[in-house]
């Protein structure tokens, strides 16, 4: 988390990982096999569109710097949902 702060800003940061319950429900579909309800697809669909958004500045600037930022931030919470 900390080397993903290094190459991008605290804002993108704090939107990553508020998609913590996003990914806990992801992971659940993969390894529990959860059924997906109509609220889910959307409630998912809705926090990753946001996200997306949110960072398309950082995308369409060609900012590699933050995008590398952004995946470690992304990947730093992965062990956060296996407790």
């Amino acid at each position: 988390m900390l080397s993903g702060l290094h190459f991008t800003d605290a804002t993108s940061t704090g939107l990553i990982t508020s998609l913590l319950p996003a990914i806990v429900i992801c992971i659940n579909l993969i390894f529990f096999k959860q059924k997906l309800t109509k609220k889910i697809i959307i409630s998912l669909a809705i926090a990753i569109l946001g996200l997306i958004l949110i960072n398309y500045n950082t995308i369409e600037s060609n900012a590699n710097n933050n995008l590398i930022g952004n995946l470690l931030v992304l990947a730093a919470l992965l062990p956060d949902t296996m407790l």
